[in-house]
């Protein structure tokens, strides 16, 4: 393929369903296109009959075979990136490029001389090329810090679900853990479109919080630059007597993969500390049964393990994806016959099922997920 894009081949590609879509219909007219150069001018209902062989799937080999055809073909048309650190690129379709960042690694990628956007750990997402100036950034979980060039791009949009940040030269961060994200401004202007929500309009030194599924968001200040580490930023909310903000963003941080398990446990610590010495006994209470949840423990049973499940809703409702991933880990870790499997296996086929109805960023994978788990666990719909 053209351009600098290297192949990351060590996991498969990520594909929305957008993606699907714009590759089959291309797929679909390569391969009328070539039938008609080997063929002249088809009687109509040569071609009628060939589209109706497409239309009702019976030509899966086919399209598999014409699918290789097309990235051969079709040179690619995506902006010329680079990465760093431990970042893999595919080209998933001629204009889109899908990002991951390897477990436990971090690094960047860019366009020379125009953005370059740093990624956390474990962060996914696509950069779509528009038009030769308009960039769009898919991002579907994790952490990302943008850079744009002034002046070198009329429009740079990154969108988790249906939540965009709009820019055209600043730099900024975005994190989507779960059912929230995190937009912070240090240089330039942005605005967010909210879907049934009016703009959020953020000037440098702004941040703001968004709920991605309700549009429920709230604006807040950040602190200097000198407090931008999460223990300082502690200090910083405690002594600005920003006691609510500080308790929602250690919740936020024991969800994150921003910063290591060990480190978030001590964070969890000094924030249900810092809540109790202002009277603020239920929110530092809270803390503390996470922590119960969120420091590494290697040498629980089945019935401690079974127990932080029945209790994960209650503890988690800010954010049931780490519910989830915690049913994923029993699942995985005990056979069919363990202890409670069974059920666990089957509330989570509901639980995959519901986040796929709520959010089209996990609909894909979550839906496969469930049906495997149905089948082999024999549960019924609604159980």
């Amino acid at each position: 393929m053209n351009g600098s894009t290297t192949q990351d081949n060590s996991a498969p590609p990520w594909l929305s369903s957008e993606h699907e879509s714009l590759i089959l219909e291309r797929v679909e007219s390569h391969v009328l296109h070539e039938f008609r150069k080997t063929y002249g001018d088809a009687k109509p209902s040569l071609a009628e009959r060939l589209q109706n062989v497409w239309a009702w799937g019976l030509g899966s080999a086919m399209a598999a075979t014409a699918a290789l055809l097309f990235f051969v073909v079709q040179p690619f048309a995506g902006p010329s990136l680079q990465s760093k650190g431990g970042v893999g690129l595919q080209a998933i379709s001629a204009n889109t490029t899908a990002v991951r960042v390897k477990p436990g690694q971090t690094g960047s990628v860019e366009e020379a001389n125009r953005w370059k956007v740093k990624l956390g750990q474990e962060t996914k997402l696509a950069v779509v090329n528009e038009n030769p100036k308009k960039r769009r950034v898919q991002l579907q979980r994790g952490f990302v810090h943008v850079d744009v060039t002034k002046g070198t791009m009329e429009q740079f949009v990154v969108e988790s679900d249906n939540v965009q940040v709009v820019v055209t030269g600043t730099n900024f961060t975005v994190e989507r853990q779960g059912s929230w994200m995190r937009v912070e401004l240090f240089h330039g202007s942005v605005h967010l479109r909210i879907p049934g929500k009016e703009s959020v309009m953020l000037k440098p030194g702004e941040g703001v919080r968004v709920h991605v599924t309700t549009g429920r968001h709230k604006k807040y200040d950040l602190p200097p630059a000198s407090h931008r580490s999460p223990q300082l930023r502690f200090q910083w909310l405690q002594k600005k007597g920003r006691l609510n903000e500080l308790y929602v963003y250690s919740m936020d941080l024991s969800v994150s993969r921003q910063v290591a398990k060990d480190k978030q446990v001590e964070l969890l610590r000094k924030a249900a500390d810092i809540l109790q010495g202002k009277q603020r006994d239920s929110q530092s209470l809270k803390i503390r049964k996470l922590l119960s949840y969120t420091k590494v423990d290697n040498s629980y049973n089945d019935l401690n393990f079974a127990e932080r499940i029945a209790n994960c809703e209650r503890v988690f409702s800010f954010d049931t994806t780490y519910c989830i991933k915690l049913k994923e880990e029993f699942v995985r870790r005990y056979p069919k016959t363990g202890i409670q499997v069974g059920t666990i296996a089957c509330q989570l086929v509901d639980d995959l099922t519901k986040r796929a109805k709520a959010n089209p960023s996990f609909r894909q994978d979550d839906l496969a997920k469930a049906e495997k788990l149905r089948t082999q666990y024999s549960c019924k719909t609604g159980q």
